[in-house]
């Protein structure tokens, strides 16, 4: 399942290093599910490089997982962000964008 552009690393410690950095990108687009303001697209795109350069199964296991394999198939295949991608964050970051704005306003 590796691209053609990308090559597993030769040495252990490099593979342990780029999963390792995989896991911590991966953590991130987590959090970026519960949190509005936090990306969730870019760390799985990064947690999908590390994991393509540094070990097969991670990598099969991210392309094959309900919520982040879509983006990263997608991405892959050179659709880049789908339309559902782009109007999914919406409905999540607008109450948070109009509680700041009330917060920036001031008292009433």
């Amino acid at each position: 399942m590796l691209p053609a552009m990308a090559q597993q690393a030769r040495r252990k410690p490099t593979r342990i290093i780029l999963a390792g950095l995989g896991f911590l990108s991966l953590g991130v687009a987590i959090v970026g599910l519960v949190l509005p303001g936090i990306p969730t697209t870019g760390p799985v795109l990064l947690s999908g490089y590390f994991f393509s350069r540094s070990s097969e199964r991670f990598d099969s296991w991210l392309l094959g997982h309900r919520v982040f394999g879509p983006i990263l198939r997608d991405w892959r295949a050179g659709l880049g962000f789908t339309a559902r991608a782009k109007t999914a964050p919406t409905p999540r970051a607008a109450p948070v964008a109009s509680h700041t704005a009330g917060l920036l306003a001031g008292p009433v």
